[in-house]
């Protein structure tokens, strides 16, 4: 389907390429989650009757993450299990009680998700969540003089101690970050120079 100039679109896809997830049009201004498996393609479970969008596959095709329209407009950072059943794994009573964000990147069995968040004790952060730790959220990057300031988490390792992002003003300013628990989140040319690499200035 399409809306406007927008066409359906795959977002990422399992390991084997057996299966996909993305945006599907059912009609204009009509956009849903979809799984598409073996060849069949499935409408993904939403909470209400807005958007929703499918961002990512774990690599062994049994968890999707990606977003869910909220009833106030508010994109929430989502999860389907193999089961198809929807959680929202950032939602948290004290910082983010509607679990406001995206998932954009899992691990290859889906026990890591990594994305973005909104806590309301400051910016739009990179997080990343499993059951057993909850989200943990990466921190803020350096202030580059914009209001508009933001992280993303776009991809976490498979032990779910390494996440690779981005951190600033999009779409006019971003730099390239990664994130440990101990070394916590680092500007990536800074992250390269730390570790020996020449010439690093200036890749972000």
């Amino acid at each position: 389907g399409s809306s406007g100039s927008s066409v359906s679109t795959g977002y990422d896809m399992s390991n084997d390429g057996d299966t996909a997830t993305g945006l599907g049009w059912n009609s204009a201004a009509d956009g849903a989650a979809f799984l598409y498996e073996s060849g069949s393609t499935t409408p993904l479970p939403q909470v209400g009757s807005g958007a929703h969008r499918g961002n990512a596959v774990s690599g062994d095709g049994r968890v999707v993450g990606g977003w869910d329209e909220g009833p106030t407009g508010a994109r929430l950072a989502t999860l389907w299990d193999a089961s198809l059943a929807q959680t929202f794994p950032f939602v948290d009573a004290s910082v983010n009680p509607d679990g406001v964000g995206e998932i954009s990147a899992l691990s290859t069995d889906g026990t890591w998700a990594a994305g973005f968040a909104s806590p309301n004790t400051g910016r739009t952060q990179g997080a990343v969540w499993s059951a057993a730790t909850g989200t943990v959220y990466l921190g803020e990057g350096p202030p580059t003089g914009s209001f508009f300031d933001r992280g993303f988490a776009l991809g976490v390792t498979d032990d779910g101690q390494v996440a690779g992002g981005a951190w600033g003003a999009p779409p006019f300013s971003l730099s390239g970050t990664i994130w440990t628990p101990s070394g916590g989140l680092v500007l990536f040319d800074d992250f390269l120079a730390a570790n020996g690499a020449t010439g690093a200035a200036g890749w972000d």
